[in-house]
Parts: C-alpha cells; sequence; structure tokens
C-alpha cells in the first residue's frame, strides 16, 4: 500500500491564512482529508487497541478513545491541556467535580478547543460497594487459570458466571465465592481522588475529539483515504475547484411498498435525506465522502442483511445506491484516455439499470 505523505494540521502554524474580513479561511478538501489520514497514520502505527483506544461491550463496533489515545492526538498536534475543575459537596459526604479543558497550541499559543466531563461518587461504582464473599465447597478449576486473559468471559462462566469471584481460604487453597450484596460505602471520601482524575479524564477525551475532529474516524478505512488524496486538487486550490460536477439523476425503481410494479422515478442522491442519528434532516450533499462512506459499509449491509424498516430506509438505500453509481462513473470517466473523456462530455449520460434500488 503506498502511503500519501502527511504534514501536520494548519492548527499549530504560527500563520493562519485569512479572508478578507480577517476571519480564518476554511480548509481546502485535501487539507481535512489529510488531517484525517494524519490520524488515521497514527493510529495504525503508535496506538494499540485495548491501550490507547478500545471497543465498548454493547456500544457498537466504533472504538472509543482512551486517556493515552487522547495524549497521543496532543502530542501529534502540539496541544497543551489545561484544566478548570468546579467542586460540588453532596449529601452524606459525597463530592461532584465538573471539569474544562482548554487546549491550546504549543507553537502559537492559539486556543484550539474546549471540551467537558464530571464524575461524582454518587456513581453506582464508587457509591457502592461488594459486600462479604460466601465461600462455597467448588474449587476453582484449572482450566480457569489457562483462559482467564484470553476469555475472561469464558472463565466467568466456568465459575458460575456473574456475580461468582475467587478466593484464597487457607488450608483449601482457591476457591469459586458468591459476592456478597452490595452496601453503600460509608466513606466517600476514599474516592475524591479517583473520581477527580476520572472527570479530568472524560475533559481531555472530549476537548480531543472535538477539536480535532476525530469523532468518526476510528470507522474510516486509512487505505480508502489515502486514494481519496491522490485523486485530489492541488492544497493551495479552493474548496469549490474540488468539489464534484453536479451528476445527472439515477433512473431506478423504488420497492413495490411505496412505488407500483413497474413505476419509474428520478432518484437525485443529492437531495435525498438522512433519516436517523446525529445528521437525521442532511442531505447526502451536505455530507463529506468519509460520512457518506460509513453510511455505504456500515449501515447498509446491516440493512439488507436485517431486513427494511420503512420509507425512510427504503429511500436512504435507494439513494446511496445511486451516489455509489454516479461515484463509479465520476471515477471510469477520470481514468479513461483524454479522448474518450472529451467524447464522453458530448454525449449523454448512460442509462442505470433499474435494479441499483432494488
Amino acid at each position: 500500500m503506498t502511503t500519501a505523505q502527511i504534514v501536520p494540521a494548519q492548527a499549530d502554524s504560527r500563520a493562519v491564512a485569512t479572508t478578507e474580513t480577517g476571519s480564518p479561511a476554511p480548509l481546502t478538501v485535501q487539507q481535512v482529508l489529510t488531517h484525517v489520514a494524519l490520524i488515521q497514520q497514527i493510529m495504525s502505527a503508535a496506538m494499540k487497541e485495548g491501550e490507547h483506544f478500545g471497543r465498548i461491550p454493547g456500544c457498537g463496533d466504533k472504538p472509543a478513545l482512551l486517556k493515552p489515545g487522547a495524549e497521543k492526538l496532543c502530542l501529534l498536534f502540539r496541544l497543551a491541556p489545561a484544566y478548570d475543575v468546579e467542586e460540588r459537596q453532596h449529601e452524606r459526604g459525597h463530592r461532584e467535580y465538573r471539569v474544562t479543558t482548554t487546549l491550546t497550541s504549543i507553537i502559537s499559543g492559539v486556543l484550539i478547543g474546549q471540551g467537558v466531563g464530571s464524575c461524582t461518587t454518587l456513581e453506582n461504582k464508587y457509591r457502592f460497594r461488594a459486600g462479604a464473599a460466601e465461600i462455597t465447597d467448588r474449587a476453582v478449576p484449572r482450566v480457569y487459570w489457562e483462559i482467564r486473559q484470553d476469555d475472561p468471559a469464558k472463565a466467568q462462566e466456568l465459575i458460575g458466571g456473574k456475580g461468582f469471584t475467587v478466593k484464597k481460604v487457607d488450608g483449601q487453597g482457591w476457591m469459586v465465592a458468591k459476592g456478597g450484596e452490595k452496601v453503600e460505602t460509608d466513606n466517600p471520601a476514599d474516592h475524591y481522588n479517583t473520581v477527580l482524575k476520572m472527570a479530568k479524564k472524560r475533559a481531555l477525551v472530549d476537548a480531543v475529539l472535538t477539536t480535532t475532529a476525530a469523532s468518526d474516524i476510528f470507522t474510516q478505512d486509512l487505505e480508502e483515504l489515502n486514494a481519496s488524496l491522490a485523486t485530489l486538487t492541488p492544497q493551495h486550490a479552493p474548496v469549490q475547484s474540488a468539489q464534484a460536477p453536479a451528476p445527472a439523476p439515477v433512473q431506478t425503481t423504488r420497492p413495490a411498498a411505496t412505488v407500483e410494479a413497474g413505476q419509474i422515478e428520478t432518484v437525485d442522491f443529492r437531495q435525498t435525506q438522512i433519516h436517523f442519528g446525529k445528521n437525521r434532516g442532511m442531505t447526502l450533499a451536505d455530507l463529506t465522502p468519509q460520512q457518506i462512506h460509513w453510511y455505504e459499509t456500515e449501515w447498509l449491509p446491516k440493512k439488507e442483511t436485517s431486513g427494511v424498516s420503512g420509507d425512510g430506509d427504503r429511500t436512504l438505500i435507494a439513494g446511496l445506491k445511486a451516489y455509489r453509481q454516479w461515484r463509479e462513473a465520476e471515477k471510469a470517466t477520470q481514468q479513461a484516455p483524454p479522448a474518450r473523456r472529451a467524447r464522453g462530455k458530448r454525449g449523454s449520460p448512460a442509462p442505470v439499470p433499474a435494479e441499483l434500488a432494488a
């Protein structure tokens, strides 16, 4: 795989380009993709899953940025964090910390962004503690020790599942024990430092994700980003020059649930709206290629295997397939010899098979 040459983001530069009104000039499409690819390369070369980022059970396949990973990104973009801590007292000695993290450029001293986080001793894992464990008459099986590092879930099943643990008993060795009922801690002060550090960590991660626009990066593919960089306009070209020309509408057939059999209608992916999530109400034309890539590679395959649930799903599926067809046609046109491209411009676009949106 050929890796594009990446340079740090312009946020770390002393000289920031401005518009005629004095406000910061927007980045070009290539600069944005360069920024994204830089983070991807650092993740691949200098970050480890489980140490710098990891997956949270029950929260999908998207990895979560951990504190060591956030610190790596601060180093990458030369960002210095500063913390503002607000302390709040609660009844029975409980305490809450709210932290605001401010990131500034080490090079220029310019404020880059902020993030917030909080933690309190009223959270379940700090408010309660396990009661005295009840020792059972079962010895810990040997296989438990052999697999507990590689397969902790299976190891937990071997000793009885959730709520069971192991205890060393004098004269008996390691025995299976049943955890006692949770009881409220009588000394919240034991956790003051822990919750302060946790609030600080949460604020740092929030600031880094927000400032570096890395919230959706962990689902993108590095190889595809590098391929995109190779096809973009020069770095100093305006954003408008990197935009694709308006595509011709795609003729397609919608599912029978919304359109009578055989009825043909025009699907313009630019007007296709997202009907769920944080991008709800936006059209595909409002999204970046990397955002559309997620819908193509993550959302669409799941819908095609699990089943379509409504008109919004059908419309988005049709739009994504129309976008994919247009993108492939544009790619073929760019790769064609100059003479062939010239002939293609004078002719009308080739028809698109109706089954694309089926």
